[in-house]
């Protein structure tokens, strides 16, 4: 991130794009045919067509949204991974701008490594 953003616009940013890729996986009908269709049984080429499917859909509601680039590209990614993989985050005890930082960077870092 860029380190002029304080910590404090990166957790709103944060919160509003959580916002609009929760209201985007309840509401519009492409994102729930990709995330239905990643629950069933397919090969891992057509998981990967959904993964690439969903990335470009949340990208583009993020910047849409006001999501800086920076954030709307990796956020996207993430969360079409975690989606076609399905693995959700929880809240524990208001903790979640820190849970949420580390499994990103915990994340990106075994993507890195595979790079």
């Amino acid at each position: 991130m860029n380190p002029a953003v304080s910590q404090l616009d990166e957790q709103t940013e944060l919160t509003k794009a959580n916002a609009i890729i929760d209201k985007l996986m309840k509401t519009s009908p492409e994102v729930i045919c990709l995330m239905e269709q990643s629950l069933e049984n397919i090969t891992d080429y057509e998981r990967s067509l959904c993964e690439d499917n969903l990335r470009d859909e949340f990208e583009d509601a993020l910047l849409q949204g006001g999501i800086s680039p920076e954030i709307a590209c990796t956020l996207a990614q993430l969360m079409a991974y975690n989606t076609v993989r399905d693995v959700g985050c929880c809240v524990c005890n208001g903790a979640l701008f820190f849970i949420f930082t580390y499994y990103i960077c915990a994340v990106l870092e075994l993507w890195l490594i595979q790079l």
